[in-house]
């Protein structure tokens, strides 16, 4: 059988990409499941010899599957030294070291990385970057409570997104996060506005199993609802977004496209939450989700997060 030449593997991806588009366009969540799964199909078929980067990044992997901690910041970390001239490969592979040392607690050096990340990525004339970078700022923005500047990442994250339905999921995410600095402001009314606004984007691929993006989105949506929920005082109703929150992170952890511990620890930590959270309610089933929260942690080498 005929090896297709590389002209011929990119119009068979852009065509797959074009007919993911039209799915999303017309709203059809099964038919865009369906595409999904050839593209994934598509990107795991052998290719030529990979370039140093992605055989640093796949080493990375690999050690991060066998708890070798040393050797996964060895490659990671080599993968950022082989991408110095390609802006794309660099902020990825800063942006993969960031999330190893924040898996490992490693705070300063995770910050350190994420910087590097989104400098890369501001100076990127790729419209993709850039927006990734202005989100992660306003995260770090959010964290250190400089709202002033989270909400300045966000608008111009916001007014760099394209119009059409493509691009919903980027315009959830900001809102979501908005939604996150209007709470951390009291601001109570607006952050459940923008709550609502987002849902509509959000509740037609609630049950888009294999779309991680829009799961994640939609993890990140309850674990918002659920701090807006206690901090109105609405124990129960907070119980119950977490447990939206868990659902969602379990069907992440059986995406198959996703590898490595992440989708785990995620899982883990949104357990963990819901276990805090159905202790304030002095419910028992709380000591059966911790431990399930820490059994968890340690099948991927990872110590119990704090009760």
């Amino acid at each position: 059988m005929e090896t297709p030449n590389k002209d011929e593997e990119e119009d068979e991806f852009s065509a797959l990409i074009q007919e993911y588009e039209k799915a999303v366009s017309n709203g059809d969540v099964e038919e865009q499941e369906a595409i999904m799964l050839k593209i994934f199909q598509h990107l795991g078929e052998e290719r030529d010899e990979p370039s140093p980067w992605l055989q640093a990044l796949t080493e990375a992997n690999r050690c991060e599957a066998a708890f070798d901690w040393t050797g996964a910041e060895e490659a990671f970390k080599r993968a950022v030294e082989v991408s110095a001239d390609q802006p794309a490969r660099r902020s990825k592979a800063l942006s993969h070291l960031s999330a190893f040392y924040d898996l490992l607690g490693l705070d300063v050096l995770s910050l350190e990385a994420e910087q590097a990340a989104n400098e890369v990525g501001r100076q990127s004339r790729v419209p993709m970057l850039h927006h990734s970078a202005l989100m992660s700022d306003a995260k770090s923005h959010l964290k250190s409570k400089d709202l002033e500047r989270a909400f300045l990442a966000l608008t111009e994250a916001s007014a760099g997104i394209e119009e059409g339905r493509m691009h919903d999921l980027p315009r959830a995410r900001v809102l979501i996060l908005r939604a996150e600095c209007h709470l951390a402001q009291g601001a109570f009314d607006k952050a459940e506005a923008d709550l609502a606004l987002v849902w509509n984007w959000l509740e037609p691929h609630s049950e888009a199993f294999f779309a991680a993006g829009w799961q994640s989105a939609l993890a990140s949506y309850w674990a918002t609802t659920a701090r807006l929920r206690e901090q109105r005082g609405d124990l129960s109703g907070a119980v119950w977004a977490w447990r939206e929150v868990v659902e969602r992170r379990r069907i992440i952890a059986q995406c198959p496209q996703l590898e490595g511990p992440y989708k785990y620890n995620s899982l883990a930590i949104a357990l963990q939450r819901l276990a805090k959270s159905l202790r304030q309610l002095e419910d028992d089933e709380a000591t059966g989700v911790f431990e399930e929260s820490s059994s968890i942690r340690r099948a991927i080498g990872l110590g119990t997060l704090k009760e």
